[in-house]
């Protein structure tokens, strides 16, 4: 009992008898709770997740496939050099038909590409919110940051009408760029060299990860290290992409020299340059625009990888084929959702340690 002004005042004691047992206890059910609801937000997040990859992996299947580069055709050896590149899927496809290790539930290329889509868009969706954790603070946002990046994805996989053909090494060759980004940011580079070998493998855009790391490198690590990276990274694609050429050496090629006055009147035409523009879900354009509004120095700096990108595409692609840009999502949408966090005057943070140093 505790008398306070003439009257006894009972104390709530817990089972050992302290005082503070009670609020002790209050704060614990608090924390559990708080617990409870993470967890909640976390499944509800990864169940989003796997119906988008469901749902979008359906609608990629209605593309067509291009009839000059066939997965059928790369399996088997014999598309044109330029598609023929792009062998991870197919030597795997291939390897598993050859020893009878095909899954039960795939019996025709059409099910290795609707598996391959599922699995990919959700590994992709899981490393993004991963990468955007090195922007941004608060989960909510990074929820509303992978919402986005989602329908990034619809606009350029699948609303295109212009050259709406289905690859199957598109989605992975997003995925690997992401997490090659991710790996990047927090140098774990013996993970990352395996990547980026298995990478150009699927595609040969890895060299622009190369261009991001000298640009976000530049002036923060010591020149030689920075210069040892960089070659190393380049006699990796150069020599796949080298070895590549040599075992499909006698294949079809398709040559882009056409490319070129093409491109050029895709940027004069009215009907070609909207879409162009609407690459990347057009958040380029603001991510662009507010540059100077992005506080994240590694996203501000990885943004000057567009124009070696343009020059890239305009030499080899197509510029209103809208998947040919798919790499730089996971560049641009984090850009665009710090420019908006910033505009807003909501808290980003940094990316996380100290400026890189070179080993």
């Amino acid at each position: 009992m505790i008398r306070t002004g003439g009257r006894a005042r009972p104390v709530r004691s817990g089972i050992d008898g302290s005082p503070g047992a009670w609020s002790n206890a209050g704060m614990s059910t608090e924390s559990r709770l708080r617990g409870f609801r993470r967890i909640l937000f976390y499944l509800l997040c990864l169940s989003v997740a796997a119906v988008f990859s469901l749902y979008f992996a359906r609608l990629r299947m209605y593309r067509l496939e291009y009839g000059n580069a066939t997965l059928e055709m790369i399996v088997n050896g014999t598309a044109p050099t330029t598609f023929q590149y792009r062998v991870l899927l197919p030597w795997l496809i291939g390897f598993l038909k050859e020893h009878s290790l095909e899954p039960s539930f795939v019996s025709t290329l059409h099910g290795y590409e609707f598996g391959s889509e599922l699995v990919f868009t959700f590994l992709l969706l899981v490393t993004f919110w991963h990468l955007l954790g090195c922007v941004l603070r608060d989960p909510f946002a990074k929820a509303a940051g992978v919402l986005v990046f989602g329908h990034v994805l619809f606009l350029t996989y699948v609303a295109p009408v212009h050259f709406p053909f289905y690859y199957i090494y598109d989605l992975p060759a997003v995925f690997f760029f992401c997490l090659g980004l991710l790996l990047m940011r927090k140098e774990k580079w013996v993970v990352y060299y395996p990547l980026f070998f298995i990478a150009t493998l699927n595609r040969q855009t890895t060299c622009f990860l190369t261009v991001i790391f000298f640009l976000t490198g530049l002036g923060k690590r010591r020149l030689a290290g920075l210069a040892g990276h960089v070659l190393c990274q380049s006699l990796i694609w150069a020599g796949l992409t080298f070895a590549l050429g040599w075992v499909y050496r006698h294949n079809t090629t398709e040559l882009s020299a056409g490319r070129l006055p093409g491109n050029l009147g895709v940027l004069l035409s009215f009907d070609y340059f909207p879409v162009v523009l609407s690459s990347v879900g057009y958040v380029w354009i603001p991510a662009l625009a507010g540059w100077r509004l992005i506080r994240d120095d590694f996203s501000r700096r990885a943004c000057l990888v567009l124009p070696f990108f343009l020059v890239g595409a305009w030499l080899t692609g197509n510029l209103q084929e809208i998947r040919i840009y798919g790499e730089l999502i996971p560049v641009f949408v984090p850009a665009f959702l710090l420019v908006l966090a910033t505009a807003l005057g909501r808290n980003a943070a940094p990316a996380p340690g100290p400026h890189p140093q070179e080993e």
